[in-house]
């Protein structure tokens, strides 16, 4: 079961209805006070509703407490039409809910109802007099005695978890404690000794209370002899109600209340909650709503909150609110969803599916003179000799990236080393950058790779690997290139006498049962210290002179990798469009 859209009318700052798409990890950005905050609130005052009551209508007396998960309609309907006549159309909140094969035969076997894939859910409120009227449709089935039915599994499947940008214990206490406890109480349940006690507990009071009827109904009669019985209707005992977590106590060398920590701690302390539910195998489809999972922490944990939340949406959704270009989805740039003034409307917003990175830059008010890297495009590479050559040979593929390259919107930059890879990546995630990266086909570029595509911090076909040569353990980005076009330019900056014939022999001794033939620098490190030379000291005037000679010889060198650098070049050329 998946929640895969969520429609808000006439809602707060959303006046005209707004579609929110929802994925496994979708993330709501836009400028301050537009309302982000509100599609959040809209989503849990939606659960809570239908949660709350199984009816398809029930009036009930307007709620006056200020609270996010009731709906009060002098603080929840649109401003603006706040003192003028006229007829007024109910606030609506719709989710459209995706179900598997698992589901559907569930439903078949233990609920007897047929489910078409989709159903849509929707909750209408609207204000009589001095009420306000809930009535619920759900467009899947014709029987209400089907729609309670289905009702009864979807509030008891689903739990939305939302953690509001203040981390107040209250706000704890109404959501992730109320899910611990909620868990806990559901395993005090299995067993029968115990459920027997609270039976007990619950008779002995119903007896008690039938004295109370008895005595009064014979009281009664005599003022109403038509009088016949008293009954007063109690309600099933709730653990929920009768079992709550009021505070936690956090000793890190001072034992105190979560109340009196840093608002950096309480984050993290919600961060650690959500982890725990989603390990336990509670048989629920969870969705986290997290308000600024970013608020109050260093840029440093905010990487590691980002890398919990990919892990936690590979099981359950996630919906955040952000004003951080490091939690934006790089790798799926439409789950991010833009929240900004509706057009020529003051007083009512719009939600937007994001296109480009471009856009959310510009959403999140990023300025291109406040960017570490103002390149449209950048390409991190491992070292010096791609840095020095990759913009030519990518030109002489793809000759439209020629003029990009050289005015400086496409950039190639040297992480120092495939390790260093993802540290660049977060620099320039800061400025929610558009970035390609390359990385060698040894053990430190594999390692890269991963490391690199895990970090949620770049789409995933931005991420090349040098081509493995044939029987090759390892493969650097300096053997893609056949020697003879650069050697006599590397020996001579090394102050060294070999040639290519050299280089081809030491290549085939290096070779054993395992691996045909070492990668690059083993061989060249290995030819420069049988000069006598120190390869530390001349490694750097080496790789400058490779790609000098690279350049020079450009278009032999871009035939030699002609495939690789073409499928390079049109991604960036690709990235470069969609700005």
């Amino acid at each position: 079961m998946k929640l895969t859209s969520f429609r808000i009318r006439r809602y707060r700052v959303f006046d005209a209805e707004v579609t929110i798409p929802l994925s496994n990890f979708t993330v709501l950005t836009g400028p301050n006070n537009l309302g982000k905050s509100t599609v959040l609130r809209a989503i849990s005052l939606f659960f809570n509703e239908i949660g709350a009551r199984h009816r398809p209508s029930y009036p009930t007396r307007i709620d006056r407490n200020d609270r996010f998960d009731r709906y009060d309609p002098d603080t929840d309907y649109p401003k603006l039409y706040e003192g003028k006549p006229g007829r007024r159309y109910s606030t609506r909140l719709s989710a459209t809910v995706e179900f598997s094969s698992a589901d559907s035969q569930f439903a078949q076997d233990t609920l007897k109802l047929s489910l078409p894939p989709t159903v849509t859910l929707s909750l209408d409120f609207l204000r009589e007099r001095d009420r306000v009227r809930r009535d619920l449709k759900i467009s899947a089935f014709q029987k209400p005695e089907d729609s309670e039915s289905f009702l009864r599994w979807f509030t008891s499947d689903v739990r939305y978890i939302y953690i509001p940008a203040n981390r107040n214990v209250p706000d704890f206490r109404r959501s992730v404690f109320s899910e611990i406890v909620s868990n806990s109480i559901g395993k005090v349940r299995k067993s029968r000794q115990r459920v027997q006690v609270l039976q007990s507990l619950y008779a002995d009071v119903r007896n008690l209370i039938g004295d109370v009827e008895t005595q009064l109904t014979s009281d009664l009669k005599h003022y109403l002899p038509d009088l016949k019985d008293i009954k007063f209707q109690l309600e099933e005992p709730d653990l929920l109600n009768f079992i709550s977590l009021d505070d936690v106590q956090i000793d890190d060398g001072a034992k105190t209340s979560i109340t009196q920590k840093g608002d950096g701690v309480k984050s993290l302390f919600v961060m650690s909650i959500l982890q725990f539910l989603a390990k336990q195998n509670y048989q629920r489809n969870l969705i986290f709503a997290i308000e600024e999972p970013e608020a109050h922490l260093h840029s440093s944990a905010i990487y590691d909150t980002k890398a919990s939340l990919r892990a936690l949406s590979s099981s359950f959704q996630i919906l955040t609110s952000t004003h951080s270009p490091i939690l934006v989805q790089r790798d799926e740039i439409t789950a991010n969803i833009i929240i900004d003034r509706a057009p020529g409307n003051d007083f009512a917003c719009s939600a937007t599916v994001a296109k480009s990175l471009a856009q959310i830059r510009n959403s999140l008010g990023i300025r291109p003179q406040e960017n570490l890297a103002t390149a449209e495009v950048t390409i991190v590479v491992e070292g010096k000799t791609e840095e020095g050559c990759l913009g030519k040979l990518l030109s002489s593929v793809y000759p439209a990236l020629s003029t990009p390259i050289e005015n400086g919107r496409v950039r190639i930059i040297s992480a120092g080393g495939a390790s260093k890879s993802v540290a660049v990546l977060r620099a320039l995630a800061r400025d929610a950058a558009s970035c390609l990266v390359i990385v060698d086909s040894d053990q430190e570029g594999l390692n890269a790779f991963d490391e690199v595509k895990r970090s949620g911090l770049i789409n995933v076909l931005d991420v090349f690997q040098v081509p493995a040569r044939t029987g090759c353990l390892e493969t650097e980005f300096e053997d893609l290139f056949p020697p003879q076009l650069y050697i006599d330019a590397v020996a001579t900056a090394c102050g060294c006498a070999f040639d290519g014939q050299m280089f081809s022999d030491s290549q085939t001794r290096s070779g054993d049962n395992k691996t045909r033939m070492k990668k690059w620098t083993f061989i060249i490190a290995e030819l420069v210290r049988n000069c006598g030379k120190s390869w530390d000291d001349v490694e750097p005037l080496a790789k400058e002179a490779l790609a000098k000679a690279l350049v020079a010889n450009v278009a032999h060198a871009s035939a030699a990798a002609s495939a690789w650098l073409k499928s390079v070049a049109s991604r960036a050329a690709q990235n470069l469009r969609d700005k």
